[in-house]
């Protein structure tokens, strides 16, 4: 699902940051002692999030019009 909204986006920053967002990451350093995250990764993975969600948080229209509908 996450690649196929990813091909929508027409923003190229956007695309990126969803292109490399890893939802693994957090979920790895809170169960896992074994895999760390530092507090560099942890600011940048938290920095994407954040664009990504004000990007899919945007009015309707504006959301829209960031996004390749012909694709649909």
């Amino acid at each position: 699902m996450k690649k196929l909204f990813t091909k929508l986006i027409t923003k190229t920053g956007i695309k990126k940051a969803l292109e490399n967002f890893d939802w693994d990451k957090p979920s790895q350093a809170i169960h896992n002692y074994h895999a760390g995250i530092s507090p560099t990764d942890a600011k940048e993975w938290c920095n994407s999030l954040i664009d990504i969600l004000e990007f899919i948080l945007e009015d309707k229209l504006v959301l829209l019009k960031n996004l390749d509908t012909s694709k649909l």
